[in-house]
This record gives C-alpha cells, structure tokens and sequence, in this order.
C-alpha cells in the first residue's frame, strides 16, 4: 500500500503539473506582457503590490493548507459530514476577517503609497479588494487539494490565470494602468470562486458532523500561518524593499528578473501541492511518509537545476523574449536568481512535509532566520545583485537545516562525528 501511494504521486504529479504550469503560464504572460505595455516603473510598482498581496494574503493561503490536511483525513476514513462542516464553519468566520481586513487594507492605504511611492491610493484600494477575493478562494480549493480532486483543482487554477491575463490586457489598454492590472484579478477570482460549486456540491448534501476538535485545528493553523508567513516574506519582501530604497526604473529591472526567476520557484509548485495530502493521507494511516519526501526533492531539485543552469548560460534570453530589450539590465540578475529559486522550491517541500507530519521544531529556526533575512535586506543593498545573494545565503542555509530536521538521523551521525 505504502508503495502505491508513493507511485501515485508521480501520476497526480504530472496531471497538477500540467494543469499548474498552464495557469502559472498565463500568470507569467501576465507579468511579461504588463512589463511591455505599463514600461519599467509602472510594472515596478505592480510587482511590488503583488508582492504585497503574498504577505497579507498568508492567512488566507494557510488555512486552504489546514482545510488540505484534515479534509485529507477525512477523505481517509470517509468522514465527509466533518469535512462538510469543516467548510461551512471557515467559510462563515472568514466571510467576517476578510471584510474586516479590507477596512483596514484602504484605511493604511496613504502609507502604503508613501513607503512604495506610487502616485495613485486607486491600485492599493484594488489591492484591498484582490485580498477580499482572495481570501474565499482557498477554502474550496483546499477542500479539492485534500479530496485529491486534482483534475479539478487543475481547472479553476487556469480559469482564473486565463480570465486574469486576458482582463489585464483590456484594462490596461484603455488606460487604468496599474489599476487595471491589479482589479483584473478581483473580476478572475470572482469567476474562480463561483466555479468551485460544481465539484464541491456533493458535500453540501452531506449531514454536518461537528464532531471535531477545532481546539486541535485552530493549534494547527498557527503554526502554518508563521510557516506561510515566514516563507512569503523570504520571497518576496526584497521586491517590496527594491520598490522602496531603489529608483523606480531600477526596481522595475529587478521585478523583471524576479518574476523570470520565479518561473524556477513556480515550475515545480505541483509537486507539493500533491505531496502534502499523500503524505497527511499515509500519517492518517500510520504509514511512513519519507518515501514521498524524497522523490518529491529529487524531482523538484532536477526540474530547478536544470533551469537555473540554462539561465546561466543564456541569461539574456529570456529577458529577451519576455520583456524585451527596455528590461536588459535585468539580465545580469537571472542566473543568480535561479540559484535562488531553487533553493527556495527545495525548501518549500521540505516545508510542507514538515507541516504535514505536524512536527514544529522547524518554525523556531524559520522564525529566526526570515528576521536576520529581513535585516540583512534592509542593512545591506548597495546594489541589486547583492540583494540577490542574500536571498540565496538565506535559501541555502534553511534547505540545510530543514534537510536535517526531516532526518533527524543525519544530526546523529553529524554528532557522533564529532565526538569521535
């Protein structure tokens, strides 16, 4: 049995990563195509607003990682009236935070745009309201993650990335600009979330069953929100930080190389999104999920490696292709962050898995190290490759420690070295 899970994820594997690159090929298009028709400051200004959504947006995206993991165990043991009420229960709590959020989202507003200088409130009220959608979006995606519904879950991902790019396009051409970028996504992720009835009705026939210990939910749910949290700000707070301490030209430059070396982050994001129910699954059934663990590393370490050598060797392609010739100081920028990247998507599993087993003692190092990170940042940018290498310093040693972490026999073997 342990073997056909481990088996499976490479089928699933290669369903959610068709499906996921499609939508994350539409969300890059985007990108390339706002970078062509806003110019370098403007895009600055977009990347370093999603950017932001990234950060505030982590609530929301841990809680679709808990709806994954319980609705998972559920699936297990075929308990679909817990998971019903699972559903219903967040959904009515978050409808409330969300709307609460947003208030406070365009009441600080006018200092979001001093910190970012951007001329306009207008792309950080939209913003507020892309943060409002979005905060309803992974209740019903997590529930499909945690069904390994994965055909479905494949589906909303592209309709919202389709809708996203093809609606950006028209309102920017008509002159909202950065606005327009940004409330495209509020439109998509209104149509997205609608979309998420079809496949998840069958629950709503399902007797609510309130017999779950939500004490042990809400225990959970903090844990992944620092995890999120933490991980969010290691990858994206220098776009944030670029926006604030460099020329807007500049930060425009580095947001292109940013967003080419994200596609190495983002290739394998199937990968984990099939790894962390298998791996809940196989604990609910007291299996060993290590197994699980290593392919999905060695899987995501050749994917990322072998892009990140080809930035090497042609680091002015891409930007090329994708952005043009206005974006080419960017170029010097893109092999270093594919070094990035990958350590970041390695990490990223190593997280999930960590989470799934539900054992912490990860978060004190994550905690630690995403602050000296931060710092490092804000204390150290004389230029944008150092900034680039700080994020590879950073992603490199919590890969080494969380590597460790999962292998606690490794620090054994490291210990009685050096006894000897």
């Amino acid at each position: 049995m342990e073997k056909k899970s481990s088996d499976k994820i490479l089928a699933h594997g290669s369903l959610m990563f068709l499906a996921t690159n499609a939508a994350n090929a539409c969300n890059f298009s985007f990108h390339f195509v706002m970078g062509r028709m806003l110019g370098r400051a403007s895009y600055g200004e977009v990347n370093s607003l999603i950017s932001l959504f990234f950060i505030f947006g982590v609530p929301a995206i841990a809680l679709q990682t808990v709806i994954t993991k319980y609705v998972a165990s559920f699936k297990a043991k075929g308990e679909y009236g817990k998971a019903s009420y699972l559903i219903s229960k967040f959904t009515r709590t978050l409808l409330v935070y969300a709307a609460v959020g947003f208030l406070l989202f365009v009441a600080g507003s006018r200092m979001l745009v001093s910190f970012l200088k951007i001329s306009s409130t207008w792309p950080v009220i939209a913003l507020g309201l892309v943060v409002l959608v979005g905060a309803l979006l992974p209740i019903g995606r997590g529930t499909l993650q945690g069904l390994q519904s994965f055909w479905h879950l494949g589906v909303n991902l592209m309709v919202d990335g389709v809708l996203r790019f093809l609606l950006a396009m028209v309102l920017v051409y008509f002159g909202l600009g950065v606005t327009g970028a940004i409330g495209a996504q509020v439109v998509s992720g209104i149509i997205a979330l609608s979309l998420l009835v079809f496949p998840l009705r069958f629950l709503a026939k399902e007797k609510p069953d309130p017999a779950i210990d939500l004490g042990e939910i809400y225990r959970y749910f903090w844990p992944v929100v620092i995890s999120l949290l933490c991980f969010n700000v290691l990858t994206q707070i220098d776009i944030v930080l670029v926006k604030h301490f460099f020329h807007p030209a500049q930060a425009g430059d580095y947001s292109s190389a940013a967003k080419v070396g994200s596609i190495v982050l983002f290739l394998p994001a199937a990968i984990a999104t099939v790894m962390f129910p298998k791996i809940s699954e196989a604990r609910a059934l007291d299996r060993d999920p290590r197994s699980i663990l290593r392919k999905s590393l060695l899987t995501v370490g050749a994917l990322c490696g072998f892009v990140a050598i080809g930035y090497f060797l042609f680091p002015s392609l891409p930007v090329s292709i994708l952005y043009g010739s206005k974006f080419m100081a960017a170029a010097s920028l893109v092999g270093l962050f594919g070094v990035a990247m990958t350590f970041f998507a390695l990490l990223n599993i190593l997280l999930f898995y960590h989470l799934s087993t539900t054992k912490f003692t990860f978060l004190y190092f994550l905690v630690i190290f995403t602050c000296i990170h931060v710092l490092l940042l804000w204390f150290f940018h004389g230029s944008l490759a150092q900034v680039v290498t700080i994020m590879s310093a950073s992603a490199f040693v919590l890969c080494i420690i969380n590597w460790l972490l999962a292998y606690p026999e490794k620090i054994q073997l490291l210990r009685s070295g050096t006894e000897l």
